[in-house]
C-alpha cells in the first residue's frame, strides 16, 4: 500500500454513496479534503491534482517538510518517516560529537562547508518529496476509508478523525520555540 500509484486513488462509484446525499461532483476531491483537514487544503489540493493528472508523483517544493521536517512528518502523521529522520539525524549528530576532536582541528572553511552540505542534505531531499509522501499516505487512508465506510460522507467522517488539525499546529510551534529557547540559552 506503500507505493499505490497516483491513478489507484479511488473515485467511488454511486453505489457507495447513499441516496439523496449532497455528494459533490469530485468525490475524490471531497475525500482529499477529509483526510487533509484544514491547514493548507488549496495547496495540497492544487499539487494532488497534478500529481493525480500526470499519474505519477512528482518532486514539488515543500517549505515547511524541508525545513521543519521532524515536526512537519509528526504534524501530517508520517509516523514511519518521522522515526527514520528522527534516527538518521541522531545517527548524523553522534557522529560528529565522536569525531569532533578530528572536524575541530579542520580549517574553519572545511568545517563551514561540511556544514552546508549536511543542511543540504537534511533539507533537500524531504523538502522535495514532501508532497508526495503526504499523497502516498492519503490515498492509503482514502482506500482504507472507502472500503470501511458505506457513504462518502461516512469515508469523509473517518478520514477527517485523522487529519491534521490547527490545534496540532499550535502544539507543534511551541514545541518548535521551547526547544529553541532552550538552545538560546534562555
Amino acid at each position: 500500500p506503500a507505493d499505490l500509484p497516483a491513478e489507484a486513488v479511488p473515485v467511488p462509484d454511486s453505489s457507495v454513496s447513499e441516496a439523496g446525499s449532497d455528494a459533490s461532483p469530485n468525490r475524490t476531491t471531497q475525500l482529499y479534503r477529509a483526510a487533509l483537514g484544514p491547514v493548507n487544503t488549496g495547496r495540497y489540493l492544487q499539487v494532488f491534482e497534478r500529481f493525480d493528472a500526470a499519474g505519477r508523483r512528482r518532486p514539488v517544493w515543500h517549505s515547511a517538510a524541508g525545513v521543519f521536517t521532524l515536526g512537519w512528518l509528526v504534524f501530517r502523521r508520517l509516523w514511519l518517516e518521522a522515526l527514520g529522520y528522527g534516527v538518521l539525524m541522531g545517527v548524523v549528530a553522534g557522529l560528529c560529537v565522536w569525531a569532533w576532536p578530528t572536524i575541530e582541528a579542520w580549517p574553519p572553511g572545511v568545517r563551514w562547508g561540511l556544514l552546508g552540505a549536511w543542511l543540504l542534505a537534511s533539507t533537500l531531499p524531504p523538502g522535495l518529496a514532501g508532497y508526495g509522501l503526504v499523497h502516498r499516505q492519503v490515498q492509503w487512508r482514502l482506500l482504507r476509508a472507502v472500503a470501511a465506510a458505506r457513504s462518502v460522507d461516512d469515508a469523509c467522517i473517518i478520514l477527517a478523525r485523522q487529519a491534521a488539525t490547527r490545534r496540532r499546529l499550535w502544539l507543534l510551534v511551541a514545541a518548535y520555540a521551547a526547544v529553541w529557547l532552550l538552545f538560546a540559552g534562555w
